[in-house]
């Protein structure tokens, strides 16, 4: 959560109870945002595992050894 959304909701929460659908709807709207951003990473992972799983494989080739899955 950016710092500028950080004060936002410490100002909400020290205006009291008053705030609470406030501060909800901050927190749901950054859930998404990391939610997104994990979704993306897991992307990430997914290529960097079959990048290394296909260098695995032709090193293996290269070498004349059995693959191990």
């Amino acid at each position: 959560m950016p710092l500028a959304e950080i004060k936002q909701y410490v100002e909400s929460y020290k205006k009291g109870e008053s705030t609470i659908s406030e501060r909800r709807n901050m927190m749901l709207h950054h859930k998404k945002k990391v939610e997104a951003d994990m979704a993306q990473t897991y992307l990430h992972l997914e290529r960097i595992n079959y990048k290394l799983a296909l260098c695995d494989t032709l090193e293996a080739g290269l070498n004349n050894k059995q693959i191990k899955i």
